[in-house]
This record gives C-alpha cells, structure tokens and sequence, in this order.
C-alpha cells in the first residue's frame, strides 16, 4: 500500500501500473515493482516522481522465513510520499468598470466655445 499526500490538496495521482486517485490517498501496488507517479493539478506544475522497492528490514532477518517470490519482504520507498506542487496564485477575473461617457465633456466643451463664435 502506497499512501500519497500533498500542499495543496486535491491533486491527481497517476501510477504505472494505470491505477490514479486524488490526494491524500492510499493505492494497492505490487510490493516488488518500482512504481513511477505523475502527480497533476490544474494551475500547478506538473510533477513525475518514483517509488523504489528495497528490501525491508526484516527480510534480512526472516530471510529463511519468508517467500522471497510474494515480495513480503519489499517496501516502497519513499513511503508514505509527500508532495509540494509549486502553484500559481489564482489571478482574479478583470472585472467591467463603466467607461464614462464622453457627452458631459463634449457638452461643455460646445457650450464654452459657442459664445466665442457668435
């Protein structure tokens, strides 16, 4: 099991293996498989990042004891994985300001030339 969690929240994950999922989330994967993640958001950068498998502790230990073949003794690192997306600031919708109307100008500037012409 592979848990992944992000700043911010809500990204989508997808694996290698074809499986995705929305942050934070846990994905069911083959213990013995390098696992390669594409982790997307709109506004953010795009991130591809990948998991190793290594040998976990106890499987040098329990060797003997283990099956080698089921992959009980591979963790995924690293795990859980934690991920920043560098994201944009949401730039906000220009918004429509009246445009003055250029009568009143016009207006005045008629009446301040008429007296001169008559």
């Amino acid at each position: 099991m592979i848990s992944v969690n992000s700043d911010p929240p809500g990204e989508t994950v997808t694996f290698s293996h074809g499986g995705t999922c929305i942050t934070p989330c846990n994905q069911e994967v083959k213990k013995k498989e390098a696992i390669h993640l594409t982790i997307r958001k709109d506004g953010c950068r795009t991130h591809t990042m990948s998991m190793i498998s290594t040998i976990s502790g106890s499987g040098v230990i329990l060797g003997g004891y283990i099956d080698y073949g089921t992959g009980a003794v591979y963790r995924h690192q690293p795990n859980p994985l934690f991920v920043h997306l560098d994201c944009e600031p949401a730039v906000p919708a220009p918004t429509a300001s009246p445009v003055p109307s250029p009568a009143p100008a016009v207006q005045k500037l008629r009446e301040a030339v008429t007296p001169a012409i008559k």
